[in-house]
């Protein structure tokens, strides 16, 4: 993928992504396309499910991306919830790292591998999780 180079006041108020190596190990050798393309579909179908189902408004909601590894679900619910209603968690530090490198909305909240403390963030209204079920270990399946 070409490297863009324009734009820097703009590029500077969007989050970074993790790198291609990083990303392409986490999704299954996805292009970049790929990879915003799957997450974007998902969020929309959570969207529209919460909407469907629920009678308090996404933009007011809590919402905690479970297993949010470097942010790939996570930048899609800062388009529709403010920054401050977003939660990531994930127990893998580099994970972790490059999801705050990249500057996405919302808190890491960085757990322990089997999820057993707390993670301070309480009253949820929307949990998702997408593809950690094949990270999970045999303890968990």
């Amino acid at each position: 993928m070409k490297s863009f180079a324009g734009y820097e006041d703009i590029r500077a108020a969007l989050p970074d992504w993790a790198s291609d190596e990083v990303r392409q190990d986490s999704t299954g050798k996805f292009t970049l396309h790929d990879s915003v393309e799957e997450a974007l579909l998902f969020w929309m179908l959570v969207k529209a499910d919460y909407q469907a189902s629920y009678k308090k408004l996404l933009v007011s909601a809590k919402v905690v991306d479970y297993g949010a590894g470097w942010g790939r679900m996570t930048r899609f619910i800062g388009k529709d919830v403010p920054g401050a209603q977003i939660f990531a968690t994930d127990p893998n530090p580099i994970f972790a790292d490059i999801y705050e490198q990249c500057r996405l909305p919302g808190r890491m909240a960085r757990t322990d591998w089997l999820s057993a403390e707390k993670t301070g963030i309480e009253g949820a209204d929307l949990l998702i999780s997408f593809s950690i079920f094949t990270h999970a270990s045999d303890l968990l399946v």
